[in-house]
């Protein structure tokens, strides 16, 4: 057949013709053989049944293989919000900000896994300048901050023990800064530009809304 003829001309003998000028037709075609309705062939050659069979096989061990990883994921989504959920009650029944810190810290840690968990409050203007003074621009009521840090930013959010890695930073207010809460890393890619922050966000705003009617 030539290969520039119109399509619409096709009839079974130029199709016929056209593969048998082109044997392995079909040889990376899999898709193509999981639509098609064929009847079984003779002996010898491999059919294009047993062919269209090995296709649909590879295809449903493609299906389970996703239909693990979805589970995967829908176990590990519903494990974190059980987890969350413990967090954010453990942070109602706090009576003082530092019951509020100690149950962020506890749980952040034991339950999450996290190497590091930072909750601190600018409670005057010294403490703010000091923040500023140690992590300048990652002080931010706008976004998240995500990513590597140095060991004099890691020991500044989570004590003279910590040592350089990565975290992930929101900053407390909405017009001006309050505070902030840290979760971190040892590792300095764990906390990357692609890293999700919603879970962090949605418990820095329990943090916030609670640390109003707490005291120290």
């Amino acid at each position: 057949m030539n290969e520039s003829q119109d399509p619409n001309t096709l009839n079974d003998s130029a199709i016929e013709a056209y593969l048998l000028e082109h044997p392995e037709f079909f040889k990376d075609k899999a898709e193509l053989l999981t639509q098609l309705s064929l009847p079984h062939g003779g002996h010898g050659a491999v059919s294009l049944v047993e062919r269209q069979q090995s296709a649909l096989r590879e295809r449903n061990v493609e299906l389970r293989h996703q239909l693990g990883e979805l589970t995967r994921i829908a176990e590990a989504n519903d494990k974190r919000f059980h987890l969350t959920s413990a967090l954010i009650q453990d942070l109602i029944n706090a009576d003082t900000k530092d019951a509020l810190k100690h149950s962020f810290d506890r749980h952040i840690k034991e339950s999450f896994g996290n190497s590091y968990a930072g909750l601190q409050w600018f409670d005057s203007s010294h403490t703010l300048d000091k923040a500023k003074a140690a992590l300048g621009s990652l002080i931010n009521t706008d976004k998240p901050f995500t990513g590597a840090l140095r060991e004099t930013e890691m020991r500044f959010l989570f004590g003279p023990a910590a040592i350089a890695g990565s975290a992930c930073i929101v900053t407390l207010g909405e017009l001006s800064p309050k505070g902030l809460v840290a979760l971190g890393s040892k590792n300095a890619t764990d906390f990357g530009s692609d890293t999700g922050t919603l879970f962090i966000e949605h418990v820095a705003s329990v943090i916030t809304s609670l640390a109003a009617r707490l005291s120290g």
